[in-house]
């Protein structure tokens, strides 16, 4: 075989693993439309499925108002126990909106007990200037126990069925 043809093949065979090599190696942003398409599309059912999954954990750590407030009265040491210190959502119906002594802001909860709801403090006071009494709210924030009323910390409101 000539020595000009054995180079050619030897060049040829080069350029052809090299061009494999960048087709393997390139990157991996969508070429067409259609990728780009099914991307999206993607992204909108993980969306979905992460808004799911949200209002599924939201479902399964809500407390009605009413029942936290009875727990609290049955047992306050067993309440305390299992819910003090605890990040949950609350829902209810507005019952008062107002500041305490110290100017911090706080929604409460009614409940069937006459004397006790659920004191929700919130530090934003724009969410808390939309809301009105004998509103339905569900509302995130930490337990702080009984005093009074079930005491709940750094609240927001989540919102208004």
């Amino acid at each position: 075989m000539p020595k000009f043809l054995r180079y050619f093949l030897y060049a040829l065979a080069f350029f052809f693993v090299l061009g494999i090599i960048a087709r393997l190696g390139g990157d991996n942003k969508p070429t067409t439309e259609t990728d780009s398409k099914a991307t999206t599309e993607l992204t909108a059912t993980q969306k979905d499925s992460i808004a799911k999954a949200e209002a599924e954990t939201i479902k399964k750590n809500t407390i009605p108002a009413d029942n936290l407030v009875s727990f609290y009265m049955e047992n306050e040491v067993k309440a305390d126990k299992e819910l003090k210190d605890k990040e949950f959502y609350v829902s209810g119906k507005i019952d008062a909106i107002a500041k305490d002594i110290t100017n911090n802001i706080y929604i409460t909860l009614k409940s069937q007990d006459p004397i006790r709801n659920v004191q929700c403090f919130i530090d934003d006071e724009n969410a808390v200037a939309e809301l009105s009494k004998g509103q339905k709210v569900l509302v995130k924030g930490t337990c702080s126990g009984l005093m009074m009323n079930v005491l709940m910390k750094d609240c927001q409101v989540i919102n208004k069925p």
